[in-house]
């Protein structure tokens, strides 16, 4: 009872996620997100502050090597709770990693690994000469995505994959008013879907750098006052 009273308050205190594409700006900041963290468990804040440094762009360390974000993908979807959205979210990104692979004319992959995190890499390697990968049924959405990228519509692709994701997000059952530490992971995911819509827009860029240089004044502030 005591833990999902938390999940009330720490659900309550965030402010609602509109569909991805019809909203204009991100309505909590990444600061503001990761400080209402501190409302759970130690243990569950720590999770979910590992979940975002997987997702959010601003935590991808450009020396983190291939094999790096496979294993982090990997311990990240070992943890039961994280298991399913984890999961999903690293078979898209490998099917996306063999889409872009083969439309360079690039070798078929000598190992899963090469290719991504997703548990749907040897089936890809293994479908490479088939248009689809031989996986249209399991990912109905693959054709269109083909389509697309095949085309060079790259917002468009963008828009259909945030769109399987945030379909996704609102399939599974804690996305309708359950308070358990899922639906706190949910809101996490639709965050991160949010912001990346955002950034294809040039309100979003300007927002962020608006956001950066607020952020570089507060620290210049915080640094005067000390001395």
């Amino acid at each position: 009872m005591f833990s999902q009273q938390l999940y009330y308050t720490f659900l309550a205190s965030l402010p609602a996620l509109g569909r991805f594409d019809r909203v204009e700006r991100l309505p909590i900041t990444i600061d503001r997100l990761r400080a209402r963290f501190r409302i759970l468990p130690p243990e569950e804040a720590e999770l979910l502050d590992r979940a975002l440094r997987l997702l959010s762009w601003r935590y991808q360390r450009v020396e983190r090597s291939d094999a790096d974000t496979v294993a982090l993908y990997r311990e990240m979807m070992a943890e039961p709770r994280l298991t399913e959205i984890v999961t999903f979210r690293a078979n898209l990104r490998t099917a996306v990693a063999a889409l872009r692979h083969r439309h360079l004319g690039r070798p078929v992959p000598a190992s899963p690994d090469e290719l991504g995190p997703g548990t749907n890499a040897r089936q890809l390697i293994k479908g490479w000469e088939r248009p689809d990968f031989g996986l249209e049924h399991a990912s109905p959405w693959l054709p269109e995505l083909r389509a697309k990228l095949e085309r060079g519509e790259t917002a468009e692709a963008e828009h259909l994959l945030l769109s399987v994701v945030w379909d996704f997000l609102n399939s599974l059952p804690v996305s309708h008013g359950a308070f358990r530490f899922e639906a706190c992971i949910v809101y996490l995911f639709k965050w991160d879907v949010v912001e990346r819509w955002l950034a294809y827009s040039k309100e979003g860029a300007m927002e962020r750098l608006v956001s950066h240089i607020e952020r570089l004044r507060a620290d210049y502030h915080r640094a005067i006052a000390k001395v």
